[in-house]
């Protein structure tokens, strides 16, 4: 913009214009230092010297000073302009104001100031008005991709209305800075483009997909709360009933709700896409691969559902659209779900979602009171029977998998608790079984400690008897003692010392008073004595490394 005023102003000649954004300014000096550090990158002047005398250190005749973002300075418009006139009047240098008048205008308290300053200091005022065909058309041959370009270049009249698209009853539209953006980021998407076009071409959703790319690039630049909103929703299929019919947590925002202000544009009809693994790539620039895979995988089953003669589950009418039931449907649906519910036939995850929409149902009125009579009861009797069949050891946390939008809820208060009992009941069992074979079979206690270091992630000495499990220690030669302390070591050095660790703090302490105490009762000149010993200095690290930081 800046070279094409130029070009337009004045007639060819060898000029040097020197850029100088006054965004954020704050003062007069923060103006002048950055007219100064314009002049040092444009004109390559030494440093040290005041920008007022420029005419002293270089001809001026053939400098353009070029002040842009002049909307987006946080101080008195009508100043900036007075100091800018020490360089027009009186060193007679060429200036230019590149800057949207529009909320200037509008900015009741420094308007006033602009207007006056305006009529004394600007001599002709050019407007410019954003053609956008041309600019995505140029925007389209940047992009080396030629198959991506084609897809783009079929879209530019839908890229087109984006520019006049209404939210809400007020005009904000999207600017071209943020389709760019938008148009750019869709292109990693797109590499994916086979295994896309498997689940989306086919139903004609890839376009509309990127649509909602580039609507939620808009509301990342423009909605604070959108991050919290994209975290808290999952991957789903996005329609204009989704915003009022789905089940919102208390104080959480659907992220539907956010995106259903733009159904004044042609794209936003019928049903299509959102990932939860593209919002939190345009969030944090970080593309998890296996997750947009995960959510090409569920919208195939989606699609391959819709396209089969099968009778949905029940659950999935419920959640999916529940308000295209008939009235015999819908209370037949909720009482085969609500059997499977009680007899334990759900994963944690999907007890929680069925349990938001029973309630939804129950606030809205829509819930036959005799499904009501001992509703939370159900639910619990069915977790209790789930709990026992998921395996608590290695990674397998469940309640990793639970979205924060339900972590307030009852239920996954109940969850929670069920769950952690459960670890600390087979967490005992375990431990037992492993300290009784230190004493019967060390070796096997050994192999144990190595083979399922992975699964043994939980405070293990927190259940094993610290006078039993000391005692047993020193009635090991010293060969099996090395190798048991070794594999200890290895356990702590091998682990993310997490919360899941630090309950072995206060029972490893205890084993160290305990081994304190025998070794104060063996020789200190012995082999046994010096390796138990050195066992009491390595557990001793062990537990500063589990001991928290101070701050």
């Amino acid at each position: 913009m800046m070279h094409f005023v130029i070009s337009c102003k004045y007639p060819p000649r060898k000029l040097y214009p020197c850029y100088i954004t006054l965004y954020g300014v704050h003062s007069i000096e923060e103006v002048s230092a950055r007219i100064l550090l314009g002049l040092r990158q444009s004109v390559y002047l030494k440093p040290g010297f005041d920008p007022l005398e420029i005419d002293k250190n270089m001809d001026v005749h053939n400098l353009v000073l070029c002040f842009d973002d002049l909307e987006r300075a946080n101080m008195d418009y009508g100043a900036i302009l007075g100091y800018v006139n020490l360089y027009v009047e009186h060193k007679q240098i060429k200036t230019l104001f590149l800057c949207n008048e529009e909320p200037i205008l509008k900015d009741s308290e420094r308007k006033k100031s602009y207007i006056s300053s305006k009529e004394k200091v600007i001599g002709k005022t050019i407007e410019f008005e954003q053609q956008p065909e041309q600019a995505i058309q140029e925007m389209i041959k940047s992009i080396g991709n030629e198959e991506y370009r084609t897809f783009l270049s079929n879209l530019i009249d839908q890229m087109i209305e984006l520019f006049i698209i209404e939210e809400k009853g007020k005009s904000e539209t999207i600017n071209l800075r943020t389709l760019k953006h938008a148009i750019y980021e869709f292109e990693r998407l797109y590499k994916h483009g086979a295994k896309m076009s498997e689940v989306l071409s086919q139903q004609g959703l890839l376009e509309r997909m990127l649509l909602v790319v580039v609507l939620l690039t808009k509301e990342i630049k423009s909605n604070a709360t959108i991050a919290s909103i994209i975290m808290e929703n999952e991957s789903m299929t996005i329609d204009r009933l989704n915003a009022s019919m789905r089940p919102i947590a208390e104080g959480k925002r659907n992220l539907v709700g956010e995106l259903v202000k733009y159904t004044a544009h042609s794209l936003f009809q019928g049903e299509f896409p959102y990932f939860r693994s593209i919002g939190i790539f345009l969030l944090t620039g970080n593309f998890n691969d296996a997750e947009f895979l995960d959510d090409l995988k569920f919208f195939r089953r989606e699609h391959e559902t819709n396209l089969s003669n099968e009778q949905p589950a029940p659950e999935k009418l419920l959640m999916d659209q529940y308000w295209k039931l008939s009235d015999q449907e819908f209370n037949a649906s909720i009482f085969i779900v609500l059997q499977n519910v009680e007899a334990g036939r759900y994963k944690l995850m999907e007890y929680l979602h069925i349990y938001d929409y029973i309630i939804h149902f129950k606030k809205n009125g829509l819930l036959n009171e005799k499904y009501e009579e001992g509703l939370l009861a159900k639910f619990k009797k069915g977790i209790d029977i789930a709990i026992k069949l998921v395996e608590t050891t290695g990674d397998n946390n469940p309640l990793d998998l639970i979205n924060s939008r339900f972590r307030s809820s009852e239920l996954f208060s109940y969850i929670k608790e069920q769950w952690e009992n459960k670890q600390n009941q087979e967490y005992e069992q375990l431990a037992s079984e492993m300290s009784a074979l230190l004493k019967i079979n060390p070796k096997q206690f050994v192999m144990k400690l190595y083979e399922y270091r992975s699964k043994l992630d939980f405070p293990l000495f927190q259940y094993i008897e610290a006078d039993a499990f000391v005692d047993d220690l020193f009635a090991l030669d010293n060969g099996m003692l090395m190798e048991v302390r070794n594999a200890i070591i290895n356990r702590y050095e091998a682990s993310n010392i997490g919360d899941y660790l630090q309950g072995d703090r206060v029972p490893l302490n205890n084993i160290l008073k305990n081994i304190e105490f025998m070794n104060e009762n063996t020789p200190a000149s012995s082999l046994s004595g010096y390796l138990r010993k050195e066992l009491y200095k390595d557990l001793l690290k062990i537990v500063e490394k589990l001991t928290p930081k101070q701050l």
